[in-house]
């Protein structure tokens, strides 16, 4: 929490204000938000496990002002973004690949959430537990009952599960992409899996939220949104996308001019969506004659954290 208030402040000029909510009742927490939601622009839940999360976020979506899971969702945006150049570099049909998760709590359902907006068809799961496959039911995501019948129907495979060396080297499909996202342990080491015969894996270290916050967070605070919208994640998503540099994956979090690109992205975005509460001058203002120098925020963070 400290750490995205930090990153927030240093990067994108935000006075992001951390609050810890001595707590573990959900209402007791919802309606903490609810009491002091207008003394901010925006509402930022971390460090909130699922599935709490997830309810917390729902149950706040009728405030004046966003809401949003950083941990569900700014992983979501740097993982579609990373799936897309993967796609890209294996020269795969993202849209139509079968994609399937292992566990199903709040970030795999913040996923999946944007592959589904994004076209992707086919999504099926396996969770042993009866919330999660109650989610996936509401998602509209196959609940797959055998770990080894999802392995060996699906194309890419995503590790949300955070069970340490849960996909076994048997169950690896030749040819297919795996992200074990898990930490501390990943579902399978990228390693083993590429010896298993994947042909991309990849792990948590891969994915960094903070190449999505900064930008999205700025973006629409700048646009003055009432929320964050799907579409709005899939433009920044493209967008990190796009910043790519020769064979990587995704983008340093230091990369010059990536976080502003975001932020623009995602106010236009808004004022495309109709979320926007801007003047009409201020929607006309060229976005980078107002924004801070982010890229000298930047250097000096990457002084801060390497100090």
């Amino acid at each position: 929490m400290e750490a995205i208030s930090a990153v927030l402040n240093q990067i994108s000029s935000i006075e992001a204000v951390p609050l810890v909510l001595d707590t573990e009742n959900k209402e007791e927490f919802i309606n903490t938000i609810k009491v002091i939601h207008k003394n901010f622009g925006m509402i930022i839940i971390e460090d909130v496990t699922s599935p709490q999360s997830i309810e917390i976020e729902e149950s706040l979506q009728d405030l004046k002002i966003p809401v949003i899971d950083t941990n569900k969702y700014g992983n979501a945006v740097v993982t579609l973004a990373g799936l897309m150049n993967i796609a890209k570099k294996e020269d795969i049909d993202l849209r139509n690949s079968r994609v399937g998760f292992l566990g199903f709590g709040s970030k795999a359902s913040g996923i999946t959430k944007l592959l589904k907006a994004y076209g992707v068809k086919e999504i099926k799961a396996y969770d042993i537990k009866e919330e999660p496959q109650d989610r996936m039911n509401k998602l509209g995501v196959k609940v797959e009952k055998d770990i080894n019948d999802l392995m060996q129907s699906v194309d890419i495979v995503i590790g949300t599960s955070r069970i340490g060396g849960l996909i076994k080297f048997g169950m690896v499909k030749k040819g297919q992409i795996i992200l074990a996202l898990s930490k501390p342990e990943p579902e399978i080491k990228p390693e083993i899996a590429m010896k298993a015969g994947a042909k991309y894996a990849g792990d948590g270290r891969l994915i960094n939220p903070f190449l999505a916050i900064p930008g999205l967070i700025k973006g629409t605070l700048e646009a003055k949104a009432e929320s964050v919208t799907i579409k709005m994640m899939i433009e920044a998503a493209e967008t990190i996308a796009s910043y790519v540099k020769a064979e990587d994956i995704l983008p340093g979090m230091f990369d010059e001019g990536l976080h502003e690109a975001v932020a623009a992205v995602v106010k236009r975005t808004a004022v495309e969506e109709g979320v926007a509460h801007l003047r009409e001058f201020e929607i006309e203002e060229d976005i980078k004659d107002k924004a801070d120098d982010i890229f000298e925020k930047i250097k000096e963070v990457n002084e801060w954290m390497t100090n």
